[in-house]
């Protein structure tokens, strides 16, 4: 029996919103005999032409806009005319752009995939519980977070939701009454194990890297490297990333605001760049003001054995528990500066954080994940038409 799917998400060349996690996810999915096709409906993203990427199977058509709620109601009749086996939703709150309309119309679509009696799954990467809404650029409304919670009572009605945070499954229990919820892991990467850091420099340097938005808090890291510096550390920043989609131009305001600081700022770093910039840094600092899902960025760190200084946040608490080689930090600059130096100090400390990263990354690469998918699929489409009816 082989399965023909349809994921609804972002994808390149788009960047964000969830568009590398389908990326990796879907080539590994692809290899497995038993999928047959995977038609991937993702975000036009400048691109109006459709492609296949990698083997074949994967089949993607730009058929939806940002901020566009009309075209993701079409979207609702392009899975009707595929008829897939199975339908993966891969979203988060505001994937379908900053439009509440827009997010509301996209996230209610796996409630009408039930009406049509359609096998779905949704891939759950933040609850809106467990955010800061205002850092994250919305307004903490009364009708906005009934808007998020009705939203999240329609992702509720499909056939399955797993999610990316081991806490949220609890908490889509008992919050929204879903019965058929599940812990899958974010992917990392299969990364040769090197664990030595290569940076010989007297200049220290440490890595931000990722999307940059509000709740990303760079403030409090460029004020931490201050700290360092003016203690008579030589630390040198390396910022690689661009401006968040829902942020356009942050990137820009911190480089004029910073230009006389000893960052660099690196832009966008491609996949293949990425061994060597690991390799050069001594640590990762993720400095959030709150988090939005499980981070990628930890599981990339990680899939590199590189030891990550983060502020204490339930989702990286939980990811410190789960073998992620982390140390947390206050919300304050003083303290941040204080675990970055005992990151740089204290060498037996950072290998121990490199040996519980690698190892931590090493339980849950894109292909065990997809393993797991594989099982999930097929789950569905064995069970009754009726299981959730």
């Amino acid at each position: 029996m082989r399965l023909n799917a349809c994921f609804v998400s972002c994808f390149p060349p788009s960047r964000g919103r969830l568009s590398e996690y389908a990326y990796y996810l879907l080539n590994e999915l692809s290899e497995f005999e038993e999928i047959a096709k995977v038609h991937v409906l993702s975000d036009k993203g400048g691109v109006s032409n459709s492609g296949i990427a990698k083997n074949g199977k994967i089949v993607v058509r730009r058929a939806w806009s940002f901020d566009d709620p009309f075209s993701l109601m079409v979207l609702l009749l392009k899975i009707l005319k595929l008829r897939p086996d199975i339908v993966h939703f891969n979203v988060h709150m505001a994937v379908f752009g900053k439009s509440r309309l827009a997010n509301f119309v996209g996230l209610s679509l796996p409630f009408f995939c039930r009406l049509l009696r359609l096998k779905s799954i949704v891939t759950l990467h933040n609850v809106v519980d467990q955010i800061d809404i205002d850092r994250c650029g919305f307004k903490s409304s009364t009708l906005n977070r009934m808007g998020a919670f009705l939203a999240i009572k329609f992702l509720s009605l499909a056939s399955l939701i797993t999610v990316t945070v081991k806490s949220y499954v609890d908490l889509m229990k008992k919050r929204y009454n879903c019965k058929y919820v599940e812990w899958v892991p974010h992917g990392t990467w299969k990364v040769p194990n090197n664990l030595e850091n290569n940076n010989c420099n007297k200049e220290k340097r440490i890595l931000f890297i990722g999307y940059v938005g509000p709740y990303k808090n760079l403030d409090l890291l460029f004020e931490a490297c201050k700290i360092l510096n003016g203690n008579g550390q030589k630390i040198r920043l390396l910022v690689a990333g661009s401006s968040h989609p829902n942020f356009p131009g942050v990137l820009e305001e911190y480089k004029q605001r910073f230009n006389d600081q000893p960052i660099d700022f690196l832009g966008f770093i491609p996949d293949e760049e990425l061994s060597p910039l690991f390799k050069e840094v001594s640590t990762v600092v993720l400095p959030y003001a709150t988090c939005t899902g499980t981070s990628g960025i930890a599981h990339l760190a990680s899939s590199y054995g590189v030891p990550i200084v983060a502020t204490n946040l339930p989702e990286f608490r939980e990811l410190r528990k789960e073998g992620c080689g982390m140390l947390l930090c206050g919300h304050n600059p003083k303290d941040l500066a204080m675990k970055i130096e005992t990151m740089l100090e204290n060498e037996e400390l950072a290998n121990k954080l490199r040996k519980k990263s690698y190892d931590f990354a090493s339980k849950r690469t894109w292909d065990k994940i997809a393993k797991h998918f594989l099982k999930l699929y097929f789950h569905l489409y064995t069970a009754r038409a009726d299981v959730q009816d």
